[in-house]
């Protein structure tokens, strides 16, 4: 069991924010390289181009892990039937396990590849073998939950409860 000497605190930052380097060693733009140099909506007057210059920066003071930070909702089925049961498991595995579930166990949820089939990029072993476990540590970002009813005919968010 974890105890509270297990927990760490800890901060990160986005790519756009830190990296800078925007031209250098094939990097291409980013949605972000885009929207700042098309004019951003005349919300900002800079562009991420340079930023923290992290790229230049890392080789005193990185020793540290590398982790990721997942936006994500609570899913909990509206009613105790197992369609809305199977539902909620279905929204988890499409909202957190495509990201997750690769990472952890190399591969994308069973229900993603049945459901979106030969338009989900499969993994080589290889791939599989490289990405499986390629986290130091899992951060999560939990706002809220969302409850979740079987309605596989329609597409329409307002059915959520």
């Amino acid at each position: 069991m974890s105890s509270l000497s297990d927990f760490v605190f800890g901060v990160s930052t986005s790519a756009y924010q830190f990296e800078g380097a925007a031209n250098e060693d094939g990097r291409k733009p980013s949605i972000w390289d885009t929207f700042a140099h098309g004019g951003n909506a005349n919300m900002y007057e800079d562009d991420g181009d340079i930023a923290c210059d992290g790229y230049h920066k890392y080789k005193v003071m990185q020793h540290g892990i590398i982790g990721l930070n997942l936006l994500t909702f609570g899913f909990v089925p509206l009613t105790n039937t197992s369609k809305d049961i199977v539902a909620t498991q279905m929204a988890q595995d499409f909202m957190m396990g495509w990201v997750l579930n690769p990472l952890t166990f190399g591969d994308y949820p069973y229900i993603m590849k049945k459901n979106v089939g030969s338009r989900l990029p499969s993994f080589t072993a290889k791939e599989s073998n490289l990405i499986k476990s390629s986290i130091d540590f899992l951060g999560i970002n939990f706002y809220s939950l969302i409850y979740v009813k079987n309605n596989p005919t329609s597409l329409d968010m307002d059915d959520r409860a």
